[in-house]
């Protein structure tokens, strides 16, 4: 067993279709065998990407109400969720010492530090962000950047078999992406869980604060 650290770029995708969401689908699909963490402050960021997603046109409302709905869901179910501590804050600023990143990529992944002290090991940081990637790798984890599976599952010798799909429309910025939508509005993790014949989520344990 292990467990997957969600930054909010990747944990997007677990919800909205684009670029890298068969990737981060198939790391979720067997929540028997991993734990899917993120850090608090992802809840608010989801919101804020889905939101904005729908005031672009990108989503309808109902679209996105039935995404938030989901997540709502499966925060309660699903997900290891680690508060913003004293602990996440020192390690941040640390990191901001030692690799050139955003405040908010430090608090990211000083979460996915202060997380494994409590979560199944081996712990796999998974983003979309290449500099947050980069970073992490120096911090010694295991990096699953979704848009680059291919090239991160050939030198990092991951054991899943990820490989990029290649889908129109979801490339690059600017353009429209094209979105899968379920009959019942739920988000694609929604979906999932009901294709693969499961209707609830291993419980969520908190780490150790």
């Amino acid at each position: 067993m292990g467990s997957f650290y969600f930054d909010t770029s990747a944990l997007v995708k677990l919800y909205v279709e684009e670029e890298g969401t068969p990737e981060v689908l198939r790391v979720a699909e067997d929540l028997e065998k991993s734990r899917l963490v993120i850090l608090d402050v992802a809840k608010v960021e989801l919101r804020s990407a889905v939101r904005q997603r729908e005031r672009d046109g990108d989503i309808p409302q109902d679209l996105a109400a039935g995404v938030l709905e989901q997540f709502g869901q499966d925060l309660a179910a699903a997900y290891i969720v680690q508060p913003v501590n004293v602990n996440v804050l020192q390690e941040a600023t640390h990191l901001l010492d030692a690799h050139p990143l955003s405040a908010h990529a430090a608090l990211q992944l000083a979460g996915c530090l202060v997380a494994c002290a409590s979560v199944p090991q081996p712990v796999t940081f998974v983003c979309a962000d290449e500099d947050l990637c980069t970073s992490a790798r120096r911090e010694g984890f295991r990096v699953l950047n979704p848009v680059k599976a291919r090239a991160a599952a050939a030198t990092e010798n991951l054991p899943w078999g990820f490989a990029p799909t290649e889908r129109s429309g979801l490339q690059g910025r600017g353009r429209r992406i094209q979105f899968d939508r379920p009959a019942d509005n739920k988000g694609l993790y929604g979906n999932l869980a009901q294709r693969g014949g499961r209707n609830d989520f291993a419980p969520s344990r908190s780490p150790r604060r």
